[in-house]
């Protein structure tokens, strides 16, 4: 696939592109990366350049690429990838909302590991069909100080707030409540209503 005009010019869209809080690609259906913003570079290290008409797996070193000789998109576990499944699921019409996954990355280090939430949203342009993907470490959201006992989430120096409203603020993640068997069973030993679970 050939680059869009567009993404290679300056300009409006090249500036809030590059203003954006959070890392960025534009992707064809394949993950090929098409062009990246300012905050994502960092992911691609002193050359961000080389990631360009690369799939995503292949550019950023995930361990699944190193599965398959033809690297991103062929290895077993890429039919569950959440970055392509959602960049699939934007490429035929849908927002893709919100998903965490955990990403690992081969680096010079060894692998590194991180939560990672996805957002694709595609879009045509010129009459080319892409997808902006969201690609944000979510890290320092998924390490929180909890109370032992009751469970809420420490926010301030001396504030606490219920985890369940404290990641619906955050992440836009909601809870319904239920109870387990194993709950169950140890609340209602004789069952609700007089019968056993």
């Amino acid at each position: 696939m050939s680059m869009p005009s567009w993404l290679n010019e300056s300009g409006v869209f090249r500036a809030v592109f590059d203003a954006g809080p959070s890392p960025m690609l534009i992707v064809d259906p394949d993950v090929m990366i098409l062009a990246i913003n300012k905050p994502a570079e960092a992911y691609f290290g002193a050359t961000p350049e080389t990631a360009l008409q690369r799939r995503g797996g292949d550019a950023l070193g995930c361990v699944h690429h190193f599965e398959h000789p033809n690297g991103c998109g062929h290895a077993e576990a890429c039919r569950a990838c959440v970055v392509r499944n959602s960049v699939k699921t934007a490429m035929a019409g849908a927002i893709h909302r919100r998903e965490l996954t955990r990403m690992d990355l081969r680096t010079a280090a060894g692998v590194v590991s991180f939560p990672l939430q996805v957002n694709a949203v595609g879009f045509l342009a010129e009459n080319v069909k892409s997808v902006l993907l969201s690609l944000e470490n979510v890290g320092m959201l998924i390490h929180l100080p909890l109370c032992a006992w009751c469970k809420k989430v420490k926010t301030g120096v001396q504030t606490w707030e219920a985890v369940e409203s404290f990641l619906a603020r955050k992440v836009d993640v909601y809870f319904s409540h239920s109870i387990c068997e194993e709950c169950m069973t140890h609340q209602f030993p004789g069952g609700v209503s007089g019968r056993n679970p």
